[in-house]
């Protein structure tokens, strides 16, 4: 499997943002494994796991903010209106929303 193209493929499909566009919304995290036996290969699935366990502890901070990102998503507000209320000394905004799903 050739992940360097699907990479670029969905790159370019995403109506030439900049760099730091990309930076910013998209993380790719390339993931090496030596010698990757076949899919069928049961016994060296123990192996696998311990490469597995060595780079997540290797790149903790990276996998840590990959997870908040994830979670982050999931929170979305979408404003259904903004009121302006002013009194005679401060100015106030009532809000009302709904969380999209």
């Amino acid at each position: 499997m050739d992940t360097q193209k699907a990479w670029d493929t969905f790159i370019a499909k995403l109506n030439h943002p900049t760099k730091e566009e990309i930076d910013q919304k998209y993380l790719r995290m390339d993931v090496e494994f030596p010698n990757l036996p076949d899919l069928d290969s049961v016994e060296h699935l123990p192996h696998l796991i311990s490469e597995a366990e060595r780079f997540c502890h290797s790149h903790k901070p990276l996998i840590r903010n990959i997870a908040n990102k994830l979670i982050a998503s999931l929170f979305y507000l979408q404003m259904n209106e903004v009121k302006s209320m002013s009194s005679s000394d401060h100015s106030h905004h009532r809000c009302t929303e709904y969380f999209v799903d």
